[in-house]
């Protein structure tokens, strides 16, 4: 047991309550560019406060260095060889933090080399964890009728005035390095702006993924060794099966390293936040988790034979619908994608919603007053990554019927499965033979069932019906 060597860990607390406290988009923007350059930038204040620390003269010798483990994704883990030289990181990292008004969780943890990952990092992160969430909630600051809040983040007194709002110095400056280039694309610009998204109707999607079991996966390495290359090579996985999905789906704006129909939010470790186009939004998570999953699959690799699995949250919603709200429905809907996967020997699964109302209620709680009716649930979502296509395919194939026949079949659908039938039933009786087939094999294969062991019949007709209007022929 090495009792000098002392490793260091570093986790921004709340980080989406953050980023997601305003819905003007550039600062939410702005707000993830801030934790991330801070956190994983050549020239952020954790490398070259490294840098002053010895751990060398460049940035790549800093990332090479066998005690910088990592730092990304509002996470950080470094060895220091004395409590000194940890404590002081600690002092200046926590004040980079601060400037921006960010709250974050520190520990010091005595490393243990005989076996560094069993009793010294998960130690750490248990009693890092404990820390974070025994500390006591923040009070919002008093109302005064001498001074304003910021109109955008809604927390703070406002203190800069501009021609349409007041707002917090906190805002403002995250407002201003919503301007900035994201890190992992410095070449790409995105729009900055909602309003000059390029979308094909009033729907965008908000899409939320995070890597499936990552933490039992570095639970399972046996060395800090295998710990810093799992690491890399996450980051330059995602890095790349992003930048593909970018070209697959968007390949004109790729060309022009300009994309107006996509903007990512979030991306750093396993965690990814992104809005796009409607339309573009299925196919992209498809073809980003299979990428994800074939470039990690390796025996011999830092991810074993299975590789890495990503469950993902969708929101479809109208373009000027708040941010606050619509990233906590999409965490919710994270969550349930997640429970599914699990159930599902950890693979790809994606939920989605599309928001019809002005509802902020998280999915569970949706699903249960909108879409269930005794022994009926009016959805099978969510789904496995790998049956988006086939979902998507048949979406398209529904729209044999008008648009009215489509949207009537949510109403049709909550008779029950005997009588929805038979009133599906009568749309096939004007419809030639090679149509009527087409659509009475999607009611066999898209209508009601019950899954062995379920309680509730199922239908995926409606799945289909929202997806109508989302889906490119």
């Amino acid at each position: 047991m090495n009792t000098d060597k002392k490793l260091f860990l570093l986790d921004v607390d709340n980080i989406q309550g953050y980023i997601f406290d305003t819905n003007k988009l550039r600062t939410i923007i702005g707000a993830s560019w801030i934790i991330d350059h801070i956190n994983a930038a050549d020239d952020g204040n954790t490398l070259e406060l490294l840098k002053k620390n010895g751990f060398g003269s460049t940035i790549d010798d800093i990332r090479k260095h066998k005690d910088f483990i990592y730092s990304s994704g509002g996470n950080t883990k470094i060895i220091f060889d004395s409590f000194e030289k940890a404590q002081k990181f600690e002092t200046a990292i926590t004040y980079a933090y601060a400037r921006y008004e960010i709250p974050v969780t520190t520990y010091i943890q005595t490393v243990d080399d005989t076996d560094f990952i069993n009793k010294t990092l998960i130690p750490a992160e248990t009693a890092l964890a404990q820390k974070k969430y025994s500390k006591a909630f923040e009070m919002d600051i008093p109302a005064s009728p001498y001074f304003k809040i910021c109109e955008l983040c809604g927390k703070r007194y406002a203190s800069e005035k501009s021609r349409k709002s007041v707002v917090c110095n906190i805002c403002k400056v995250r407002y201003d390095k919503g301007g900035k280039k994201t890190r992992l694309f410095p070449d790409y610009t995105f729009v900055t702006n909602m309003e000059k998204m390029r979308l094909r109707s009033d729907m965008v999607a908000l899409v939320v993924m995070d890597g499936n079991r990552i933490g039992e996966k570095i639970a399972g390495l046996d060395s800090i060794e295998k710990l810093q290359e799992f690491a890399a090579a996450l980051e330059s996985i995602i890095k790349d099966a992003f930048d593909l999905s970018l070209d697959r789906t968007f390949p004109d704006e790729k060309s022009a390293c300009s994309f107006g129909s996509i903007r990512p939010l979030i991306m750093g470790g396993d965690d990814l936040c992104f809005i796009i186009d409607a339309a573009n939004a299925l196919n992209f998570v498809n073809t980003f988790t299979q990428e994800i999953a074939g470039q990690s699959q390796n025996q011999n690799g830092p991810f074993g034979r299975q590789g890495v699995r990503f469950s993902t949250g969708i929101l479809f919603a109208k373009r000027n619908y708040p941010f606050n709200f619509a990233y906590r429905i999409a965490h919710s809907l994270l969550r349930s994608a997640k429970r599914y996967s699990r159930e599902h020997k950890d693979c790809s699964a994606v939920d989605f919603h599309f928001l019809l109302t002005s509802s902020g209620d998280e999915i569970e709680k949706v699903r249960e007053n909108e879409y269930r009716y005794g022994d009926h649930f009016l959805t099978a979502k969510p789904y496995l990554a790998s049956e988006l296509d086939s979902l998507r395919t048949a979406a398209v194939n529904l729209r044999l019927l008008s648009k009215n026949k489509i949207k009537s079949m949510r109403k049709i659908l909550r008779l029950g499965r005997y009588q929805s039938t038979v009133e599906l039933l009568k749309y096939a009786i004007r419809m030639d033979q090679a149509e009527r087939k087409k659509y009475r094999d999607l009611l066999n294969s898209f209508g009601w069932r019950k899954h062995k062991g379920e309680h509730f019949w199922r239908t995926r007709l409606l799945d289909l019906a929202e997806l109508t209007d989302m889906v490119r022929r």
